[in-house]
């Protein structure tokens, strides 16, 4: 569902996570900020919300999770809730590993994240600031639906 925050467009929706459920959500999130040229943004983006939503489908029973993109003028904040009251672990891995470097991946990218624990399970909210050109706002116009 498109939604404003202030007068700049976001993103909300709910979900079951899957792989499917996956492609379909880093398409919107491209369209959404289709038209802020900063390229590390897009990408840090990309990166913030696939792997939160992967940790919903690997970690928690029910993989059902909420989403919000909300852009500003000067960054985008990205928020997952889902069912599960375990909370992300940010690990040191070796070279070596297959799994387990989506919340160092995160660390890496964003400016700052933390976990709101809510009734019957959390919300893990993560801020990246934009690169902007004088005038230059994240913006997007699309219409998602649930």
């Amino acid at each position: 569902m498109e939604q404003l925050h202030g007068n700049i467009r976001g993103l909300t929706m709910t979900l079951d996570v899957d792989p499917q459920a996956l492609q379909d959500v880093r398409e919107r999130v491209r369209r959404l900020l289709a038209h802020h040229r900063d390229e590390d943004l897009l990408d840090a983006a990309l990166v913030i919300v696939t792997e939160l939503l992967t940790n919903v489908h690997k970690h928690t029973a029910e993989r059902r999770a909420e989403l919000d993109l909300a852009p500003s003028a000067d960054e985008l904040k990205i928020v997952v809730g889902d069912l599960s009251e375990a909370k992300p672990v940010l690990q040191q891995c070796d070279e070596d590993a297959v799994s387990g470097r989506g919340m160092a991946l995160i660390d890496a990218l964003a400016d700052r994240w933390w976990v709101v624990p809510n009734s019957g399970g959390k919300e893990l909210h993560v801020v990246v600031a934009g690169v902007r050109r004088e005038g230059e706002v994240i913006a997007g116009t699309m219409g998602c639906s649930a």
